[in-house]
């Protein structure tokens, strides 16, 4: 089934994001490494890869095994969020990436999805008051939560976003794109500093 003109422009407005964070980190001024970096469909199976191929690199040196727990912990998450959430096209599949450079005292996670407008505005209003807690504060919405709401249907507790921002201790940003119909392009950075640097 071909493509609607809307897809199109969706491909290539997120393609040209994904070229953009790949292309910025191989430049020759970067102080990034590109370690692994995926342009497609995002479904569990291939999360499972994508997680199993990054553990299997040097960022799995022994002095980097804890760094390398909190990457996977948040790929997990950022993977989970894309696979679950993400918007697929009338072909059934879904225009997303996911890019993961490393940095002198850091590992730099960048993902980028469709999402339909009322999902990101939900999404959001949940970053925007992420944003306001400290360490504390996650730990504690985290305990509380797991608490009162116990495991979705999903899966999980709904704290993948918690997770995220509590392992971000080097940062963390997102953007919103409006798009045509009722569509949005989300695309998210997580820094996860390396333990012992």
């Amino acid at each position: 089934m071909p493509m609607s003109n809307q897809e199109v422009k969706q491909l290539q407005h997120i393609h040209a994001d994904y070229h953009k964070v790949v292309g910025d980190v191989l430049l020759d001024s970067s102080a990034e490494l590109l370690v692994f970096a995926h342009f497609g469909d995002f479904t569990p199976n291939r999360n499972e890869h994508i997680l199993e191929a990054i553990s299997c690199t040097d960022i799995n040196k022994k002095d980097l095994r804890q760094t390398t727990k909190r990457v996977v912990t948040v790929l997990v998450e950022m993977l989970q969020n894309i696979s679950i959430h993400g918007e697929r096209g009338e072909n059934g599949l879904m225009n997303a990436y996911s890019v993961v450079a490393k940095g002198n005292d850091y590992f730099r996670l960048c993902t980028g999805n469709i999402l339909n407008v009322s999902a990101a505005k939900s999404l959001m209003r949940r970053l925007e008051l992420l944003t306001e807690f400290d360490k504390e504060d996650l730990r504690t919405k985290i305990r509380q939560r797991l608490k009162e709401e116990g495991l979705s249907d999903k899966g999980g507790a709904g704290l993948g976003l918690f997770t995220i921002a509590k392992k971000a201790e080097k940062g963390w940003s997102y953007r919103f794109d409006l798009m045509e119909n009722d569509m949005v392009y989300f695309q998210l950075n997580v820094s996860v500093p390396m333990v012992g640097k």
